[in-house]
């Protein structure tokens, strides 16, 4: 017979039963644990049987049934990994469901192309979870399946949300849609999902702030710049904004505008270095190159990535190659993907003689971000704008 502690008002306590969970808990953790480091040394068929002795111990552990499921993802044995997906979800439906929208959310930041192909078993899961209903839409629409995108539309409309604040927010949705949409082949199919998230959620002024920079970087700045007094008038003082319509002016060729931006940018954030930045990049591009430096070298602005950026843009415009180039590295370090920072450093190579390295370095910011070139060459002053717009002529883009 199972013993009990009791007291008036607690409670019995099986300490019995209590004694076996730890145990298996236990146990399980220790094959868990023990299933993990296998898998890292690329012992993937000893790893699975630790992850199945973890769930002989402790049959509801999420993490053992998340970890078998994903190592058979990666071993390509997709019936058994659904096998085991349907037979996690019906022993612990909650951490299964949000754990593949969590695995779906990580490898969509890192842009992976796995990361929409998870969604619809994420939606599978979690009908009602509009996250997953929206990236569906979007991998059935890529794979060229419209009843289904159409569906999970309507399913995303009517989708009461999820288990955290970005899975249950329909506007964040679209938002994250966009974004991802804006570094892909069809940029141009991010301001639909944009706008959805600005009419759902107006006074999201980030949601405004990207749907402005998307519209300057494909070639529609002049349809930004229109936006300007109805996004004052939503938000009067925002810093974020006002950045925006730097870029937007000077993409549209106002240079004039683009300073009073900056300058305005600069005073209503005066402690925000992103103010100092702007206004900098407005001066170099305007050609007022005395105001850019005044703004842009110094130490505040140096110690971030995209300022040191700009700051080595404004150095090799005054001729001190070797400190632009510092400058430069800086940010590649920091930053290696950040695509105006390497055409910048590829135009310092060509100005310092490494012409192959300054191709290679072309010929990767053409892979990575063909849509955004041209917009990007009309942020930098008027040597590097045309020598680049030059180059994207005759290369078709």
């Amino acid at each position: 017979m199972a013993s009990t502690i009791s007291q008036d008002s607690a409670p019995a306590i099986d300490v019995d039963a209590w004694r076996a969970r730890i145990r298996a808990e236990t146990f399980g953790s220790y094959h868990l644990e023990m299933g993990i480091a296998l898998r890292r040394e690329g012992a993937s068929e000893k790893a699975l049987e630790s992850f199945e002795r973890a769930l002989g111990q402790w049959p509801t552990s999420s993490a053992a049934h998340f970890e078998l499921i994903t190592t058979l993802d990666e071993m390509g044995r997709r019936v058994e990994a659904e096998q085991a997906r349907r037979r996690a979800l019906a022993v612990n439906p909650r951490y299964v469901r949000e754990g593949l929208l969590e695995r779906a959310r990580a490898h969509r930041l890192a842009n992976s192309e796995d990361a929409l192909a998870l969604y619809p078993q994420v939606a599978e899961a979690w009908p009602e979870c509009a996250e997953a209903q929206v990236f569906s839409s979007y991998w059935y629409e890529l794979t060229n399946r419209p009843v289904q995108a159409a569906a999970a539309w309507d399913k995303a409309v009517r989708a009461p949300g999820g288990f955290d604040d970005e899975a249950r927010s329909l506007a964040q949705s679209y938002y994250h849609l966009a974004i991802m949409r804006m570094a892909s082949p069809t940029a141009d199919t991010s301001i639909p999902c944009f706008e959805r998230a600005v009419a759902l959620e107006p006074e999201r002024s980030e949601f405004l702030m990207q749907m402005l920079q998307a519209l300057a970087s494909i070639g529609l700045a002049d349809r930004a710049v229109a936006m300007e007094p109805a996004a004052k008038a939503l938000f009067p003082a925002d810093a974020g904004v006002e950045m925006s319509f730097v870029a937007s002016h000077l993409i549209a060729g106002d240079f004039r505008k683009a300073m009073d931006r900056g300058e305005r940018c600069a005073r209503i954030a005066p402690d925000n270095v992103d103010g100092a930045l702007f206004h900098g990049l407005a001066c170099l591009v305007a050609g007022d190159i005395e105001a850019s430096a005044a703004l842009l070298n110094t130490p505040r602005v140096a110690a971030v990535p995209r300022g040191a950026t700009y700051l080595g843009l404004l150095l090799h415009t005054q001729g001190h190659l070797a400190e632009a180039e510092a400058a430069h590295d800086r940010t590649r370090r920091d930053n290696p993907q950040d695509v105006f920072a390497m055409v910048n450093l590829a135009l310092l190579y060509e100005d310092t003689g490494r012409r192959q390295e300054a191709e290679d370095l072309h010929l990767k910011a053409i892979a990575g971000a063909p849509r955004l070139l041209r917009a990007l060459a009309q942020l930098r002053p008027v040597w590097a704008r045309e020598r680049l717009l030059r180059r994207y002529d005759v290369a078709g883009i």
